[in-house]
C-alpha cells in the first residue's frame, strides 16, 4: 500500500494592504478597546488623514519610500488656526518601516526633502544684475541613505536642462538660465524638480519649486484722463488720478509729473511695490495750475534690475465764461443832481466763478481812463457811475465814452466786454438854439454806415443852412436803423451812422465838437 503523500503546507501568501484597509482595521480595534460608559463620549473632531500614493506592500523586510500626501487641517480642529498652513503643503516622502501581515501599526519616519531657489526671478542677460540663480537642496533623513541626486529644469514634459550629483546634497549650485547647449531660455515660468536616489537605485524622494526667467520687462501703460477741467474751486475740481497698472516689484521707482515746460510740479519716489494710482490735485505753489499738457513719467527699476519707463500725457484747460456789458442812458447827465448817470449791467455766462473785476470808463478817442471801478468776488447785478472822474469833478458835457468790463476768473483767466459809447449831454444853453437832425433823411447803403451820394448831398444842404445861422446852437444828431432780432446790432449801427455825420459836419462844415450830441435808437 502506498504511503500516503504529506499534505503540503500552504505556504503563506504576501498580502497586498492599501492605507484605506490599514486604516479601517484601526478603527475597527480602537471601537472594540471603547469600554461603554454611562456618560455620552463626545465624537472626536475630524483628524487630517494620511494618505498614501499606491499600495503598501506588508511582510516587506526592508525599508520601503512611499510618496505621501498631507491634506490641510480642518479649521474647526482643536490644534487648528483659523487659518492653518503646511510649512510645505502638498507632497513629502516619508518611511513606512516594521510592516507585518494583518497589522495596522506602523512607524512613520518624517523625512524632509527642500529646495531653495536663491534668485527668483532671474535675468540671465549678462548686464551684472542677478544673471544666475542658485539652487540649495537639503534631505533630512535618519534612515535614508541617500546615493546620489538628479535635478531638471524642465516646462511641461520637455526637460531643458540636467544636473547630476552624488551621496551630498547640492549647495550653491548655479544656473545661469541656458539649456544643455548653451542658450539661453525664452522668458517664462519653469519647474525645477530635485529626485533622491536611495543606494538602491530607487527614487526615494522629490520636490518641485517653479523659478522665472525675465530678460525684457513687459510694457506697461499708465492710464490718465485726457482732459481736465478747471473752475478754480477747491471743492468742485477734482484731483488729476494716474492709474499704474500692477507691476512686478520693482528694487526703486520714481514717478513725476511735467508741465508744458518741463517743471516739476508732482514728485513722488520709493521701494517695493509700485502704487496702483497717483492723485495730484492740479496746484502749484498754492495756486491753480496753469492750462496746458503735462505729462505724467514712472521710472522704475524691478527686482532683477530691468529699467522701465512709461508715460503718460494729459492737458489741463480752464471752464469757459463770458461776459457782456451794457449801459442806460447812453446820452446821460454828468452828476449834476443824485441819481444822475449811468447804470451798467453786466452779464456773466460759465460755470467759473469771478474772483475780481475792474470798470473802466474810457474816453472814446484817447482811451483816458475817466473812472475806474473795482470790488472783489463775484459781479454785481449792476454797477453805477456818477458821471465824474476819479477827483470827484463832472466829465466835460458833449464828451464820448466807453465803459470797459475786464472779469478776472478764479483760475486766473479774463474775459473782457465793451458798452456802446457814452455821451454827456450837453444840457441847455442860455441864448442858444436848438436844432435837431434826424437821420432817416440821410440815407446809407444797407446794413452799413457808409454815406451814400445823396445822403452827401442832403448833409451840404444841411451846412449851408446851418452857416446861414447867425445865432448859438446845439446839433443834436438822432441815428435810426431798420429793427431786427440783432437789437444790440442794430443800435450799434445807428450809432455808428450817427457818428459818420457828426465826423462829417466837424471835419466839413468846421463845427465845433462840443456843439454836436448824437445818438443811436
Amino acid at each position: 500500500m502506498p504511503k500516503p503523500k504529506p499534505t503540503a503546507t500552504p505556504k503563506p501568501q504576501d498580502r497586498i494592504f492599501s492605507a484605506l484597509d490599514l486604516a479601517a482595521e484601526a478603527e475597527e480595534e480602537r471601537r472594540r478597546s471603547v469600554t461603554p460608559t454611562p456618560t455620552p463620549t463626545p465624537v472626536p473632531k475630524a483628524k487630517p488623514r494620511l494618505r498614501v500614493a499606491g499600495d503598501v506592500v506588508a511582510g516587506n523586510e526592508e525599508e520601503a519610500v512611499y510618496h505621501l500626501s498631507v491634506p490641510q487641517s480642518p479649521a474647526d480642529q482643536e490644534d487648528a488656526s483659523a487659518a492653518p498652513e503646511l510649512e510645505m503643503p502638498g507632497s513629502f516622502s516619508g518611511y513606512l518601516s516594521g510592516l507585518k501581515p494583518g497589522q495596522d501599526n506602523f512607524k512613520i519616519v518624517n523625512q524632509e526633502v527642500r529646495l531653495l531657489v536663491v534668485v527668483n526671478p532671474f535675468s540671465p542677460n549678462h548686464d551684472g544684475r542677478q544673471d544666475r540663480t542658485i539652487f540649495v537642496g537639503r534631505i533630512e533623513s535618519e534612515r535614508l541613505r541617500m546615493s546620489h541626486w538628479i535635478i531638471n529644469v524642465i516646462q511641461g514634459e520637455k526637460v531643458f536642462r540636467t544636473f547630476r550629483g552624488g551621496s551630498r546634497m547640492p549647495h550653491n549650485l548655479e544656473w545661469d538660465g541656458t539649456d544643455e547647449r548653451g542658450r539661453v531660455l525664452p522668458d517664462g515660468t519653469y519647474d525645477v524638480l530635485l529626485r533622491v536616489f536611495n543606494e538602491g537605485g530607487l527614487e526615494a524622494a522629490g520636490v518641485t519649486q517653479p523659478v522665472v526667467i525675465r530678460t525684457r520687462l513687459v510694457p506697461i501703460k499708465l492710464s490718465a484722463p485726457g482732459t481736465v477741467t478747471l473752475t478754480g474751486d477747491k471743492q468742485q475740481d477734482a484731483p488729476v488720478v494716474v492709474a499704474i497698472p500692477k507691476i512686478p516689484r520693482s528694487s526703486n521707482w520714481r514717478f513725476y509729473l511735467l508741465d508744458s515746460n518741463r517743471r516739476k510740479v508732482f514728485d513722488r519716489n520709493g521701494s517695493g511695490e509700485v502704487p496702483e494710482k497717483f492723485s495730484w490735485q492740479p496746484r502749484v505753489a498754492g495756486r491753480v495750475a496753469p492750462a496746458g499738457k503735462y505729462r505724467g513719467v514712472l521710472e522704475y527699476r524691478d527686482e532683477v534690475g530691468l529699467k522701465g519707463t512709461a508715460e503718460t500725457e494729459f492737458k489741463i484747460g480752464y471752464a469757459a465764461f463770458s461776459v457782456q456789458l451794457k449801459a442806460a442812458p447812453l446820452l446821460f447827465k454828468p452828476g449834476q443832481n443824485a441819481g444822475e448817470g449811468v447804470s451798467f449791467t453786466p452779464d456773466l455766462q460759465g460755470e467759473l466763478k469771478i474772483n475780481r473785476w475792474t470798470l473802466s470808463v474810457l474816453d472814446e478817442k484817447s482811451d483816458r481812463v475817466w473812472r475806474r471801478l473795482e470790488g472783489e468776488g463775484q459781479l454785481p447785478g449792476s454797477i453805477f457811475w456818477d458821471g465824474r472822474d476819479a477827483s470827484g469833478l463832472a466829465v466835460p458835457e458833449g464828451k464820448m465814452f466807453r465803459g470797459v468790463l475786464t472779469a478776472t476768473s478764479a483760475v486766473g483767466s479774463e474775459e473782457q466786454a465793451e458798452t456802446a459809447p457814452l455821451q454827456s449831454d450837453l444840457g441847455n444853453y442860455a441864448g442858444k438854439q436848438a436844432l435837431a437832425m434826424n437821420l432817416t433823411r440821410v440815407p446809407f447803403e444797407a446794413d452799413s454806415a457808409v454815406l451814400t451820394e445823396a445822403a452827401l448831398r442832403n448833409l451840404q444842404a444841411a451846412v449851408n443852412v446851418l452857416h446861414q445861422n447867425k445865432t448859438d446852437f446845439v446839433l443834436r444828431l438822432l441815428g435810426y436803423c431798420d429793427l431786427t432780432e440783432a437789437h444790440d446790432k442794430d443800435i450799434e449801427l445807428s450809432r455808428q451812422r450817427a457818428q459818420v455825420v457828426a465826423d462829417y459836419l466837424i471835419e466839413t462844415a468846421k463845427i465845433p465838437t462840443e456843439r454836436i450830441q448824437f445818438v443811436g435808437y
